[in-house]
């Protein structure tokens, strides 16, 4: 059985997938006007395809890493998704600097659920769960 700390990351991480998923298609129209806009200063032709197929890979790459953490075990990729993490910080600011906007407060509460699932990925259970040792859910710290 996967610790707590581990059902929390899920929680929390799939969660956070889950808003991002929401406001991404609630700002879609801005998104793609945004790519055409800086297609058209370069001279070239970009659709709305671009802006689904950038976002569903990135869907599919986050899901991997969920898979790989949560089900495989794999810890080095918790690592992974702390420099993925560390390099979106760079742009959060300029998502939420206009905080009254919709898009600015999903980002801004998808940051603080992606931090807090990593938080948890680094509990004494999940240690011990990465190390291979039995855990019986019983670790502390669940929400």
């Amino acid at each position: 059985m996967r610790p707590r700390s581990i059902r929390n990351f899920d929680y929390l991480y799939l969660g956070g997938l889950a808003l991002s998923i929401i406001s991404f298609v609630m700002n879609f129209d801005a998104i793609t006007a945004e790519i055409q806009r800086d297609a058209q200063i370069r001279g070239i032709e970009m659709g709305s395809g671009v802006a689904i197929g950038a976002f569903a890979f990135g869907i599919v790459v986050s899901l991997a890493i969920w898979f790989l953490i949560s089900r495989l075990r794999i810890e080095f990729v918790k690592w992974v998704l702390v420099v993925f993490f560390l390099i979106g910080l760079i742009g959060l600011p300029a998502v939420v600097s206009n905080a009254l906007s919709l898009n600015g407060v999903l980002s801004l509460i998808v940051a603080v659920m992606q931090a807090l699932a990593i938080y948890f990925l680094f509990r004494p259970d999940a240690k011990a769960w990465f190390a291979g040792q039995a855990g019986d859910g019983s670790g502390t710290g669940d929400l």
